[in-house]
């Protein structure tokens, strides 16, 4: 006789850890969807304004040392702007008298901002944290219009230090940012009229991106015309055609009179095309896959623990997922644009997160391809890379799952940003010798040489950008902002060497850390040189003088 075995009884507590087990097994299973499906109501603007405000409150406070450096201000790009607002104010025409890429609305809105707070690298600062709480609030404005999911605010929560740099290059791009983002926001808020006259509005900023969301959101008013109105006759579809666009046309028209009665007919001329950029960019070998911009995501040697900790990754990530997910959502409006009558709030919501979705696919596709510059260009448009992952999370599972992977991959990137900011904040440090700006010892010691050196002498410092002559008292003004192939003009290079040859002691960077590469590009200032005597030479200036 066999006996059989009987499974020993759970006993009333086992049975309840293992009942308690398997529900928690099932609200785990069922937590991600929830997240991931769009709420009933959308998210509060007000509260996720101040929440992404004061991440960039806090983002600001910590690259301090970086976007307060003395090398910034003296010898690179945030340096040239405060240089542009300073000739521009004492009468030069930008794009006629010095060389400039940009458009002249940030020329005439720096010249009230600078008046109020002085032109400092400091205002220059507040200008950018304002930017960028504007630029948080059109994310905002993004969320709530297309009710985006918890999944997708927070990769916005963690992508935002990506999105929104703490400090542009220049008042140009931060503005041009402010414009489009919002154009970004009134375009998912189904006001593409409103948005077309903020794209407007962007290339009076930079003649750029302005341009290609202008095409764009021209393009979709059409099809939205033809979609909500298929039985009207073709007068009543160009007079809608034509309310959508007239603001547009009278923004344009505003702005080219303001501009042109300010600055001149020819200065209007020279900043409203991208021709002088594209000539820049051609003579100084930019692009995606150039020698130069390359650097930013092919770095030979590295380490795959040291490259995932750069943003490198997840821009390159994040940006394919936009273009395909843009390249899908225009199929899509495709296909619909023979569909009519869908006023129901679900079929417009998703019409529009389409067209949001195709954009931000498209701009980041022509900017890769056509507009990328050196290694440092990722950030002008990575807004519209983090808003177009976000519009692009919902709806499904899958969208979902990719914006969580590349939230993992945002927050590992910013690992060298933050290890970075770390080491600048125990190795530079503010003094007055560097006019209140983060320098390290050997900047600052130098520095300190080459004041002492010039002291009374109304020296000329020649460098291809910054503002060094004026943050400092005892330097000859600047004439000319930027002196760069492409960009600057013959006579702003003609000019430099007459200055040289004439002025008591010269300041020249020779080190690529602040700017002193490009010098043996110009062998008419090379010569110029020839005929001075070095006074004093260190590791990242020269101090120059006129022969006996």
């Amino acid at each position: 006789m066999q006996l059989k075995m009987r499974a020993p009884a759970l006993q009333p507590r086992e049975m309840f850890h293992a009942r308690r087990s398997a529900a928690s097994g099932r609200r785990r299973v069922a937590l991600f969807p929830r997240i991931a499906a769009q709420p009933p109501r959308p998210v509060s603007t007000v509260v996720l304004a101040v929440l992404f405000g004061i991440e960039v409150l806090a983002v600001t406070l910590q690259r301090l040392p970086r976007d307060l450096s003395f090398n910034a201000f003296a010898f690179a790009d945030p340096g040239s702007w405060i240089a542009d607002q300073f000739v521009a104010a004492h009468g030069a025409r930008p794009g006629v008298d010095f060389g400039y890429l940009y458009g002249l609305l940030p020329i005439l809105i720096g010249r009230g901002w600078f008046g109020l707070f002085g032109l400092t690298p400091w205002a220059f600062e507040a200008a950018m944290i304002v930017c960028g709480l504007l630029i948080a609030l059109a994310m905002t404005r993004l969320a709530h219009a297309l009710r985006l999911s918890a999944v997708a605010i927070i990769f916005l929560a963690f992508a935002l230090p990506v999105g929104i740099p703490p400090a542009y290059f220049s008042l140009a791009h931060a503005l041009e940012a402010v414009l489009l983002a919002h154009a970004v926001a009134a375009h998912a808020g189904g006001k593409r009229s409103a948005a077309l006259v903020l794209a407007t509005a962007a290339c009076f900023a930079r003649p750029a991106m302005g341009y290609v969301y202008g095409a764009m959101l021209v393009v979709t008013i059409v099809l939205n015309v033809t979609r909500t109105a298929p039985t009207a006759t073709w007068r009543a579809r160009a007079s809608a055609l034509v309310r959508e666009i007239t603001p547009a046309a009278l923004t344009a028209i505003a702005l080219v009179a303001i501009l042109t009665f300010v600055y001149g007919p020819r200065s209007m001329a020279a900043t409203i095309l991208p021709i002088a950029g594209m000539r820049a960019y051609r003579l100084m070998h930019y692009g995606f896959f150039g020698p130069w911009g390359r650097t930013f995501w092919y770095v030979p040697g590295a380490s795959i623990f040291a490259y995932a900790a750069t943003v490198a990754p997840f821009w390159l990530a994040a940006s394919i997922w936009v273009i395909v997910a843009g390249v899908v959502a225009a199929w899509q409006i495709l296909r619909n644009a023979a569909s009519a009558g869908r006023t129901e709030r679900a079929g417009n919501e998703s019409a529009r997160r389409n067209e949001i979705v195709a954009c931000c696919g498209g701009m980041i596709a022509m900017f890769i391809f056509v507009m990328f510059g050196g290694p440092t260009s990722w950030s002008i448009y990575s807004y519209l890379l983090v808003m177009g992952v976000a519009a692009a999370s919902v709806p499904g599972l899958m969208r979902a799952r990719i914006a969580s992977l590349l939230t993992l991959v945002a927050i590992i990137g910013q690992i060298g940003l933050l290890v970075t900011d770390q080491a600048l904040m125990t190795t530079t440090a503010p003094t007055s010798i560097t006019a209140g700006l983060w320098s390290d010892t050997t900047e600052r010691d130098e520095w300190a040489k080459v004041l002492a050196l010039t002291q009374g002498s109304h020296a000329t410092i020649v460098s291809i950008e910054g503002a060094a002559a004026l943050l400092q008292p005892g330097f000859a003004p600047p004439i000319n902002p930027t002196l760069i192939p492409g960009i600057s003009k013959q006579q702003d290079f003609d000019h430099t060497v007459r200055e040289v040859l004439n002025a008591p002691m010269v300041v020249v960077p020779i080190s690529p850390a602040v700017g002193g590469y490009a010098m043996t590009a110009w062998p008419a200032l090379a010569r110029a040189l020839g005929q001075l005597e070095v006074v004093w030479r260190g590791q990242l200036f020269v101090v120059y003088r006129h022969r006996e």
